[in-house]
């Protein structure tokens, strides 16, 4: 864990900049979900190895180091995840590490029927280039089972 300001934003400025520019070419623009309010001016990047963001972690982990003995627990509290149409990716604000995971894809699938599908009883996620396998666990809701 980085102690100084100087040293988190040295070790976040790649890992920011990786999970920004990946998500950007989905069309996410991810925003920092552990300080209260991050300034839309400054951008993620420029947000996650600021001032003010470093500042309110240290404050934050010097009251949750009380809370929470248990250092994997404190330190998936600082985790913050997306999930794309071809993934999902994790930052760490605490630790700076950045885990990615890919979906199975068929890039370049033209579907225009059920048939056109890789595979029967499977969710598709079904874009106009490409389509990929969903959780199994969507749950559909008729207006009248309500």
């Amino acid at each position: 864990t980085p102690t100084s300001r100087d040293m988190y934003a040295k070790r976040f400025q790649d890992a920011s900049k990786f999970v920004f520019e990946l998500l950007s070419a989905f069309g996410i623009s991810p925003v920092c979900n552990v300080c209260p309010g991050q300034d839309g001016r400054a951008g993620y990047v420029l947000h996650v190895c600021g001032v003010n963001h470093f500042k309110y972690l240290a404050e934050k982990l010097s009251k949750d180091r009380v809370r929470c003995k248990d250092s994997k627990e404190l330190q998936r509290q600082y985790e913050h995840s997306w999930t794309f149409v071809l993934g999902q990716v994790i930052i760490n604000y605490l630790t700076g590490e950045v885990r990615v995971k890919r979906r199975p894809s068929f890039i370049g699938i033209q579907v225009r029927k059920a048939q056109d599908l890789p595979t029967i009883e499977e969710w598709y996620c079904v874009g106009t280039q490409l389509a990929c396998p969903m959780n199994d666990d969507l749950q559909w809701e008729h207006w009248t089972d309500k």
